[in-house]
């Protein structure tokens, strides 16, 4: 298995109840016997924490940091 996307990299990451947002690849995790995934650390462009994901969860057509900062914010209601 080969990382499609390399540390630096900007992508789109949407968590759940959550608008997508913009996020930069900090580390290619390292490979994990029986995943059918690989994993990335992303950090958000904007103030937040790191999170592991999958790469099936990750896109690469980003938008510009402005686009995701005018879209509204998401919540799920409980």
């Amino acid at each position: 298995m080969t990382f499609k996307y390399s540390v630096g990299q900007l992508v789109e990451f949407a968590p759940p109840s959550e608008m997508p947002a913009l996020y930069r690849v900090a580390r290619q995790m390292p490979v994990e016997d029986g995943h059918i995934d690989l994993a990335y650390l992303i950090k958000p462009e904007r103030q937040g924490f790191s999170r592991v994901v999958l790469e099936c969860n990750l896109s690469a057509d980003v938008l510009s940091q402005e686009e995701y900062d005018r879209m509204p914010t998401r919540r799920m209601q409980r």
